[in-house]
């Protein structure tokens, strides 16, 4: 099932979708339905540009974004512990001697939770498995508790969860070592466009949480001539957003 819910998320979206609208658009003009392809060949590359542009980039991210505003220290609620979700990482990373390193999302996420950890004095759940990396590979959350542990935090502070593949197992397992040691209320550390549909998942596991969302990814200082101009990191964006509202339909379905 998980493998499935992967191909089937590679394929209805970017790029996957323009790739499979492209060969279709081919099919028409090879049939002699020119006019036909040459139109979806159009509305593929204007598509593609939309969502390359950070404008549109930052339509789709806003609502998930401003879903819960960023967490002040004071706000803190007698939680009682810290869990941090993985946002993947890099199997065999050159930098780290061919040893796998935490890709960008996890990194802010692992940095930001070390931060509330040292600031709460709080124990910290790292969560995170192997989705595609070979069985001898760390998983993410023992790649995000050796960053934690080297920027100063005590071994005994952090617990791994490392079978989770998405985000409803983050919840699910992380929900079964809370309820090992009895805590019922977590401060959950995630990227900001992934704290919507991952509040969600941790209230159907039955864990209480209090949003402590990070790595944003939209600039609000504006927009010149060049926010307009097509980049693949804007892309890369927009893919995370439309990710993300694909799992929240695929949730309010699931679970209506």
């Amino acid at each position: 099932m998980f493998l499935i819910s992967k191909l089937f998320t590679y394929f209805i979206l970017p790029p996957g979708v323009f790739i499979a609208i492209i060969l279709i658009a081919l099919l028409f003009i090879a049939a002699g339905l020119k006019k036909t392809g040459v139109y979806s060949l159009l509305l593929t590359a204007f598509l593609l540009y939309l969502l390359s542009v950070e404008p549109v980039k930052d339509f789709l991210l806003l609502p998930l974004e401003n879903k819960f505003h960023p967490f002040e220290i004071s706000e803190a609620q007698k939680e009682d512990v810290i869990v941090v979700l993985g946002g993947g990482m890099y199997d065999k990373s050159p930098a780290k001697g061919m040893k796998p390193s935490l890709s960008p999302d996890s990194l802010k996420r692992t940095v930001y939770a070390f931060y509330l950890q040292k600031e709460l004095n709080l124990p910290v759940i790292v969560s995170g498995g192997k989705v595609f990396q070979s069985s001898n590979t760390a998983s993410s959350a023992e790649v995000m508790k050796s960053v934690m542990v080297r920027l100063g935090a005590g071994k005994e502070k952090i617990y791994t969860e490392s079978e989770s593949k998405n985000t409803a197992q983050n919840a699910e397992f992380t929900a079964k070592i809370m309820n090992k040691y009895g805590w019922s209320h977590a401060l959950l550390v995630t990227s900001a466009y992934h704290m919507p549909r991952s509040v969600l998942s941790f209230g159907s596991a039955g864990v209480h949480v209090t949003a402590a969302p990070t790595d944003y990814k939209t600039d609000r200082s504006g927009y010149f001539w060049y926010s307009f101009m097509p980049q693949m990191s804007y892309l890369k964006d927009s893919w995370n957003a439309l990710h993300e509202y694909a799992g929240l339909l695929y949730y309010s379905i699931i679970k209506p």
